[in-house]
């Protein structure tokens, strides 16, 4: 990202940094979930901590699922 402020670039970075992500937590819904829960809390931090998220994170892997969810059945 050369601008943090460009909201293209976010959003590509973004999308970039979650599919790294799903090819490194591989597979079924739980490493989907520790795969969104990496991009706020960081890979490290949920490999080390087995996969506990804090509240925060939690929350938005759940928002994530249910959102993706809904759109996947319109």
């Amino acid at each position: 990202i050369t601008d943090p402020f460009n909201i293209e670039q976010n959003v590509r970075a973004t999308a970039k940094y979650i599919a790294k992500m799903l090819k490194f937590w591989k597979g079924n819904l739980k490493q989907t979930q520790h795969a969104l829960a990496s991009y706020t809390e960081g890979y490290g931090a949920i490999s080390r901590n087995a996969g506990k998220y804090k509240p925060e994170t939690t929350k938005y892997v759940n928002d994530i699922l249910k959102n993706y969810q809904f759109l996947k059945s319109q």
